[in-house]
Order: C-alpha cells, then sequence, then structure tokens
C-alpha cells in the first residue's frame, strides 16, 4: 500500500495507511487500492481483465513479501520452532504467568487420558480405545454446555460418564463374546471420532456449530455457566485465552 500510495495516483491506498496500522491491514485493503489504481490509470491493464490484473499484482506482492534467504529460514526455524519447543510453559512468564497455567490446563485432560489406559493394563487388558473415550467425554461435555446449558459440574460428570459408556462397550464384548479388546477399541475410536463430528456438525445447522467460525460456539458467549470458573477472579474469556507467541527472529 505505501508503494501504491507513493507512485500511483491512488487515494484509496493513502486513505488506507492513514486511517489504519500496518499490523490491521487485510489482503482485501491492497486488492481494494489495486484494483483503484488501476481504476485511475486504465493503461496499466495493459489489456488484460480487472480481476486478471488483480490476481497478477497481489501474486507479484505476495511473492516480493515472502522472499527468505537461508539463514532467515534457519532462523525462523530456531526462534519459532525450536526454542518454544524447549522453553514449554515457561515462554510466556510476565507479571500474569500464562504459560504454566495454560500447560497444565492441556495437559491434565492427557494425563487423566493416560492414567486411563495405565489402569487397564494393570488389568492385563489393553485400553487402545482411550481417543474415542476422551472424544465421547468431550462431546458428553459440550451437549450439556451448548445445548442443555447447565452448570460446569453437570458438564464434568457428563464426560465422565460418555467416556464410561464408550468405554464399557469393548469391555462387553471382550466380557460376553470374547472379542478381543484392542480391535474393538480401536475400531469404537474412529467410529466415535466420525460420530461425534457427523452429530456436532449436523450439516451446517447443529444447535453446537457455529457456521460463523467453523467450530462449536463458544462457552463464555453461549453458556457462561458452563465454564470451569476462574479462581483468580478475573474475567475467563481473556484469563483463558492464548498470548501470542513472543518468538521472533531479531531484527
Amino acid at each position: 500500500l505505501q508503494y501504491l500510495s507513493d507512485n500511483g495516483d491512488c487515494p484509496l491506498a493513502t486513505e488506507t495507511l492513514a486511517s489504519k496500522k500496518p499490523s490491521a491491514l487485510t489482503i482485501g485493503d491492497v486488492q481494494a487500492a489495486v484494483r483503484s489504481l488501476a481504476e485511475a490509470d486504465s493503461s496499466l491493464l495493459n489489456g488484460m481483465e480487472m480481476d486478471a490484473y488483480i490476481s497478477h499484482t497481489m501474486q507479484g506482492i505476495v511473492m516480493t513479501k515472502y522472499e527468505y534467504s537461508f539463514g532467515d529460514v534457519l532462523s525462523d526455524a530456531f526462534y519459532k520452532g525450536f526454542l518454544p519447543i524447549l522453553m514449554g510453559g515457561w515462554y510466556n512468564m510476565g507479571a500474569e504467568p500464562l504459560g504454566p497455567r495454560l500447560e497444565i490446563a492441556d495437559a491434565a485432560p492427557l494425563i487423566m487420558t493416560g492414567l486411563s489406559v495405565a489402569f487397564a493394563f494393570k488389568t492385563g487388558l489393553f485400553n487402545i480405545g482411550a481417543a474415542g473415550q476422551y472424544t465421547l467425554g468431550a462431546f458428553g461435555a459440550l451437549v450439556f454446555a451448548l445445548i442443555l446449558k447447565l452448570p460446569w459440574y453437570l458438564c464434568l460428570l457428563a464426560a465422565i460418564l460418555f467416556g464410561a459408556i464408550w468405554g464399557a462397550i469393548p469391555g462387553i464384548f471382550k466380557a460376553y463374546f470374547n472379542v478381543n479388546e484392542v480391535i474393538t477399541s480401536i475400531m469404537f475410536n474412529w467410529i466415535g471420532l466420525y460420530g461425534v463430528n457427523t452429530i456436532m456438525y449436523g450439516g451446517g445447522n447443529s444447535p453446537m456449530f457455529s457456521t460463523n467460525d467453523s467450530k462449536t460456539f463458544r462457552l463464555e458467549v453461549v453458556s457462561p455457566q458452563s465454564r470451569i470458573p476462574d479462581l483468580s477472579g478475573r474475567d475467563p474469556a481473556i484469563s483463558c485465552s492464548r498470548p501470542p507467541s513472543p518468538f521472533s527472529s531479531p531484527s
């Protein structure tokens, strides 16, 4: 946009630069400015259709913007990939250390799921269906939250119940029909995954699915009482949001 503003009769580019910070500019802003410049000087089209000219110009802008040297690639790989892996949850230790809190919140369901597998191993069974049970547990919690709009502790109980029922099915096959639990639990992983996806999406018309966001509705908007309360007393919509990654290559 700065180039269009400095080198062409493009008032839209100038106005956009004056009204927005560079970080707030979108591809649509640039496309509109390119169109404005072409309309002001039709010779730029050089016999091309307007849409083709915009596409060609945008391709050149994107290719120019994303030219990287091998050193840039290595630097990005280290600062945005390897270093965050090494630091783990300690990447955001400011006045309010959100990093460790988010690390614990993310790890807790995985730890509990791992314990469910370990418990089955101690009894001599192979619970390979933990992924499906986790999926059904999350689905049960979301049903109670997004549809029934019940309090958070009932949603947790629903998660336990749904996961337990899904895990009991391979157990019933093993106990009464001597079907190997490894086969049934693996199969139920995929049945649970695709079944939950189908139900929650509902052809785009499900009461659980937001077509605008392409994911389930946000609990703080639809059913705030279904969120686990933040003991710090802050707004949970703020305290649970992920901070932007501070890792960037040195300039």
